[in-house]
């Protein structure tokens, strides 16, 4: 097995990935239902009383979703079919500004973090 790193404007990576620079990622807001794609990174909800729903975590390790309320409300977060996130069958964010970061493990959702 070989490694190496890749690095943007950088001569000796000590990372597989490193970036001295900033970073852009995706960022969308919805006011209904919505179900994340491979396209998605942070959603904003900027609507109360409407879900997201996670694709499924099988084959997709490590892919990170954050989702953010903007709006004073509710809204749950639904894994796909019979997974689970954090071994419960939903998430739900009832806080103005509340957020949760989502990663796959391969085979269900875990929360890396929320506010």
């Amino acid at each position: 097995s070989v490694g190496f790193g890749i690095g943007y404007e950088v001569r000796n990576p000590n990372s597989t990935l490193q970036v001295d620079g900033s970073l852009s990622l995706s960022y969308l807001e919805r006011t209904d239902n919505y179900t994340l794609t491979t396209s998605d990174y942070t959603v904003g909800m900027n609507v109360t009383a409407k879900d997201v729903i996670l694709p499924s975590a099988i084959g997709k390790v490590g892919r990170i979703y954050v989702i953010k309320l903007l709006v004073s409300g509710e809204t749950e977060i639904y894994p796909n079919g019979s997974e689970t996130i954090d071994g419960d069958t939903k998430y739900t964010i009832n806080t103005l500004n509340g957020s949760v970061m989502l990663q796959s493990t391969g085979t269900n959702w875990i929360v890396l973090s929320n506010y």
